[in-house]
């Protein structure tokens, strides 16, 4: 009899044991990016993408546990923001009102040239000049050619 129809399995052990999920699961609530995540448990990302698509749920999981950090920091923010002590509460709330009341409280700022119309530059360069950055440009590029790729 075949090992198949005795119900033993053919092929690789998968990599894929309860061990590298959870290391996955703790990467991916630390933000790693699919990659970043599949160095450090010492996989391919073929493996995870493979695994992903056989468990949706996985899929779904990781996507999830990715938010983590951003909801941490949200909560951080938040607590900050209802925090009694001013030290916290004051810069935490500037901080906040710059980045979702901007129409209000946005550092940004608009520069304009003369009567709010556009800046002019008049930037003028010797032909000395712009033989000598072309020379230097060139230098460069024949350094390139010179090379012998790998």
């Amino acid at each position: 009899m075949t090992a198949k129809k005795e119900g033993a399995t053919v092929g690789r052990d998968t990599v894929m044991t309860p061990e590298v999920v959870e290391k996955l699961e703790k990467a991916f609530t630390n933000s790693f990016t699919d990659a970043q995540a599949c160095l450090y448990v010492g996989i391919d990302k073929k493996t995870l993408y493979n695994y992903c698509e056989k468990n949706p749920s996985f899929s779904t999981k990781k996507e999830v546990l990715k938010r983590t950090p951003d909801l941490k920091a949200k909560m951080n923010i938040l607590d900050a923001l209802n925090s009694k002590d001013p030290i916290v509460n004051l810069p935490t709330s500037k901080w906040w009102a710059e980045r979702k009341i901007k129409d209000e409280f946005s550092l940004r700022t608009e520069q304009t040239g003369k009567d709010g119309g556009a800046i002019e530059a008049n930037l003028t360069f010797s032909q000395k000049e712009i033989r000598r950055k072309a020379d230097e440009m060139r230098g460069i590029k024949e350094k390139e050619e010179k090379t012998e790729p790998l």
